[in-house]
């Protein structure tokens, strides 16, 4: 969003917040001259928002009293960009005032954008941490058939590879470890399922007949869904002790790793692959010493660190000699 647009917001979200403000205090908060201050209240009274002028000792500012605010000039796109943002503050002290941003966020957006930012508000959960692209009108069609009870026709392609299709009864959008999963209940399997947005093609709703809503699988969706992922089968997996607390380590690997604290400062960390020519670049992620827990076990994984220890050598002598 371009910065006068954002500080144009901004003095709207101040003008609601009070009565009246003197202009000095609102240029001192939104950190412009007077003569920029003049500029985007005349932007807002363009934009047809009744701001009035206060007579007075350094004069002031006041919204029109019994005005209908215009909606929010969000297209459909930006407005679920807000909404999710806003579900990303999960778990960092502020999910109150994100609920009540997303309450007005809502209520002031154009009729036509209302009813799916709506559906996206209610029906998305998120682990503070899903930062994944994602299309925003496969959202909206999901957290749409959420609460519209519809289900869904979907092509889907699995991690290793296999595209099925799929009907399913759509329940939640949760966000966890950097990506963005539909939990549904399937249809065929007879199971809840998560599903991976980016691996998702919504073929089609089917309207009619609206499926009755099952009793959740858990109160904390978010961590369901995390769970859930972390226990994908892979064909490989090694045991590593990493010289770092785990809880820093977390971040660092990939959704599927096991991270347990040995002590406050070592962890074992189990991570999984399809080989150890996939699982070996990791290692590099984890920023910390370790050793493989069983060298003997995971000879295949040695050698492919070994491999690329002679690789980064080899590319660290060039360099050197280039100089």
């Amino acid at each position: 969003m371009p910065a006068t647009s954002e500080r144009t917001l901004r003095l709207l979200a101040l003008l609601q917040a009070r009565p009246v403000w003197s202009g000095e205090e609102l240029a001192r908060r939104l950190e412009v001259t007077a003569r920029t201050l003049r500029t985007d209240v005349n932007r807002l009274r363009e934009l047809g928002y009744q701001v009035e002028g206060v007579p007075g000792t350094g004069g002031g500012y006041r919204l029109g009293p019994g005005e209908s605010l215009p909606p929010l000039l969000f297209d459909g796109d930006e407005s679920i960009a807000v909404l999710m943002g806003l579900r990303r503050l999960a778990g960092t002290g502020m999910e109150e005032a994100a609920e009540r941003a997303v309450a007005k966020v809502v209520r002031l957006l154009p009729p036509r954008l209302r009813t799916r930012a709506r559906a996206v508000a209610e029906f998305t959960e998120s682990g503070g941490d899903g930062d994944a692209a994602v299309d925003p009108d496969l959202v909206a069609a999901l957290t749409t058939a959420c609460r519209e009870r519809t289900r869904v026709r979907i092509e889907y392609r699995s991690h290793t590879g296999r595209t099925t299709s799929r009907e399913v009864e759509p329940h939640r959008v949760a966000g966890v470890r950097r990506r963005w999963y539909l939990l549904a209940w399937d249809t065929a399997r007879e199971d809840w399922r998560t599903l991976r947005l980016d691996r998702m093609h919504l073929r089609d709703t089917i309207a009619v007949p609206v499926f009755e809503p099952r009793p959740l699988p858990a109160a904390d969706i978010a961590a369901y869904v995390l769970d859930r992922v972390s226990r994908v089968p892979w064909p490989y997996q090694a045991e590593l002790v990493v010289q770092d607390a785990a809880d820093r380590l977390v971040d660092r690997l990939p959704l599927n790793a096991v991270v347990e604290p040995i002590t406050a400062h070592t962890s074992r960390v189990l991570l999984s692959a399809d080989s150890p020519h996939h699982l070996a670049p990791w290692l590099g992620m984890l920023e910390a010493d370790f050793r493989l827990a069983d060298p003997d076990r995971d000879r295949e994984l040695a050698a492919e660190v070994e491999r690329i220890q002679r690789r980064y050598a080899a590319a660290a002598a060039h360099s050197t000699a280039a100089q």
